[in-house]
């Protein structure tokens, strides 16, 4: 087993009979802002010169991050509620991307009316659907599918935010990963598949490293057998490590998903492919890549190199559980002496004027793991005296990932 960083390639120690196929994996689509018209406009085109590189795999799976229509009323929530034309189910096809990702903090931002009209659209559109659904037991349904006679199944859950399935209903399948554990284990013991891909979305937005919860939950899931283990949400690159021949790839990116500023690491990620002989894993690789506001393209040499290396700093730092606390406590560190107060500041601000928007605000905190996790761990190093102590060497990691300006690795 071994990585060769300068190519992007990680080998298994196993090899599998039967034939060959690919399975292509990417980060977070919505044909919403800048890069919206061109997504539906030129559905393939948008791809620029990753186009022949998607059209390499058996198999292609993204993220879907926002509902189709103008259907439903937006839901009090945290963050933006989006939505995009009815035809992107057309255009998410075009590629063609065959799987589409629904467990996300966008699968019912207008309702669950808005929910169920884009899964009908992707549907007909010849899209296979994954993670979420009009109860609790279909958002927990696996994507089934058959490649070159091999039996996959692709789990798809989300920490979910106001967009998870409460008490049975619809939305998003949530993030337990015991829960994901068991169902990787039921999958390949009842036979109903033979790969398990499982793919997360969840974290904590722009850090360098995951929260120390998100490595020990997706290490448990690919501990229970799953063949990979690949997640998206916090719209930066993150890191990839090999655990008992698992690939696990920490963040993809952005992917077709345009933000309004200048940042580097919001405008780049990496497609993620999973080379298997018959139901074998015999390598994983990576495709980085630039989103521009007109289309996609492949990153130049001049720019891969430095993002690879960066990408090992960040993966190497994985295997250390001090590191990643560090990284994490740097973030925290990042958000000022006050970072703590922000779980009471923001909600008793919009309470002023709306108090439901307001409420919902903390609620979201208190129930997601990225944000109570981030508020508890800033309380807990302020009564210790402890805020402000994070390593050099990790605020500086943090700033990059953070601030590096994309005209000062695009020239």
């Amino acid at each position: 087993m071994g990585a060769d960083w300068r190519s992007g390639v990680f080998t298994t120690d196993l090899r599998g009979q039967g034939p060959a196929w690919r399975m292509t994996l990417a980060g977070d689509w919505a044909p919403i802002r800048e890069l919206g018209g061109v997504m539906l406009s030129d559905p393939e085109g948008v791809y620029g010169d990753l186009l022949p590189v998607l059209r390499q795999a058996d198999v292609r799976v993204a993220n879907f991050e926002c509902v189709l229509g103008d259907v439903g009323r937006p839901i009090p929530k945290g963050g933006p509620n989006l939505n995009a034309p009815v035809e992107g189910a057309r255009a998410f096809a075009a590629a063609p991307f065959e799987v589409a990702c629904m467990a996300n903090n966008h699968t019912r931002d207008f309702d669950d009316e808005s929910l169920a009209h884009t899964l009908d659209h992707l549907h007909a559109a010849g899209v296979l659907t994954v993670g979420a659904g009009m109860s609790e037991d279909e958002a927990a349904r696996p994507a089934l599918l058959e490649v070159r006679g091999v039996r996959v199944a692709v789990l798809n859950c989300a920490e979910g935010e106001e967009c998870r399935s409460r008490q049975g209903g619809p939305g998003g399948y949530g993030f337990e990963p015991e829960v994901l554990a068991d169902q990787v284990l039921a999958l390949k013991d009842c036979g109903a598949a033979q790969v398990v891909v499982v793919i997360v979305h969840g974290g904590r937005e722009h850090t360098p490293l995951p929260p120390p919860y998100m490595v020990d939950g997706l290490r448990l899931i690919a501990s229970a057998g799953a063949d990979a283990v690949i997640a998206h949400h916090p719209h930066v690159p993150q890191g990839i490590e090999m655990l008992d021949q698992v690939p696990i790839a920490y963040s993809l990116g952005n992917f077709c998903f345009w933000q309004p500023n200048d940042l580097f690491y919001r405008h780049c990620g990496y497609l993620f492919h999973l080379d298997f002989r018959g139901d074998v894993l015999e390598r994983a690789s990576l495709t980085p890549y630039l989103i521009q506001a007109d289309r996609l393209r492949l990153m130049p040499d001049a720019v891969r190199a430095p993002f690879l290396d960066d990408l090992q700093k960040v993966s190497d730092l994985l295997a250390d559980p001090e590191a990643v606390q560090a990284c994490w406590d740097a973030f925290i560190d990042s958000h000022g002496p006050d970072a703590h107060l922000g779980v009471c500041k923001s909600p008793l601000a919009l309470s002023e004027t709306d108090r439901v928007a307001a409420a919902a605000k903390l609620l979201n905190v208190l129930r997601t793991p990225a944000h109570h996790g981030f508020y508890l761990r800033a309380c807990e190093r302020v009564t210790r005296g402890e805020e402000d102590t994070s390593p050099q060497w990790a605020r500086d990691l943090v700033a990059r990932w953070t601030g590096l300006r994309y005209d000062e690795m695009v020239r």
